[in-house]
């Protein structure tokens, strides 16, 4: 992954004239994870046009400044928190569509086509979001990581209680209209899975969540939850 080449992609992708998909990323101290995350981002294909929108929330290891060398577009939220990092990326959004991504998570190429389509296909469909799962290398699951993500992605198939499938959402990947109006729940500081829960129900009750067929693989495994030792608390 070239520099020039990531010049380009983000010269393409900080401020186009018309985003059909607003991309916010939250980034704390995620500088080991930015080039690999980088690398799956330049690979996207779609036809959609959108913006690429990294939220730092004082990170201290060199993230945004690694990230703004490239030429990313790297906008500040000093209050502590990744629901306050998500709200402030979704107030800035000018694309029709949210579409979340973490930067310790790997996603395939088609990814936006995957999630973004899914809401104009079916005006019923409020939310897409995808099953994950912990890993030590997102980019290359071992053949146990890879049959641990099929049967947690059954397990979510078979889901029919709307509490327990919102709680399942994860915030890593997640797709929704801004139109619906929802919102982060703030108040509730940095509590985990509160970030994508409480969305999950909000756009629950406008209409149907889908799950994304293809799963993703993430660091974030569940001892490195957000709110007890990923993301500090406010």
């Amino acid at each position: 992954m070239s520099t020039e080449n990531l010049t380009k992609y983000f010269a393409a992708v900080n401020r186009p004239e018309k985003p059909m998909v607003s991309i916010i990323v939250p980034v704390y101290n995620m500088k080991p994870h930015l080039d690999q995350f980088l690398q799956c981002c330049i690979q996207f294909y779609t036809l959609f046009s959108y913006e690429l929108i990294f939220v730092d929330n004082n990170s201290n290891d060199g993230s945004r400044e690694h990230l703004e060398k490239l030429g990313a577009r790297v906008e500040t939220e000093t209050r502590q928190g990744v629901n306050y990092a998500r709200q402030h990326g979704l107030d800035l959004a000018r694309g029709e569509v949210i579409l979340t991504m973490d930067a310790d998570t790997i996603y395939p190429p088609d990814y936006i086509n995957n999630m973004a389509l899914e809401l104009y296909a079916d005006a019923d469909v409020s939310l897409v979001w995808a099953t994950s799962i912990g890993c030590l290398d997102p980019a290359n699951p071992t053949f146990s990581e890879a049959i641990k993500l099929k049967i947690k992605s059954l397990s979510h198939r078979l889901i029919t209680n709307k509490i327990a499938r919102a709680k399942a959402v994860g915030a890593c990947a997640m797709c929704f209209m801004k139109n619906t109006g929802v919102y982060y729940p703030l108040d509730l500081k940095n509590l985990a899975g509160c970030d994508d829960g409480m969305v999950a129900v909000q756009l629950m009750r406008k209409g149907k969540i889908k799950r994304m067929r293809k799963g993703l693989y993430t660091t974030r495994g569940l001892n490195k939850r957000i709110g007890s030792g990923t993301w500090p608390l406010a």
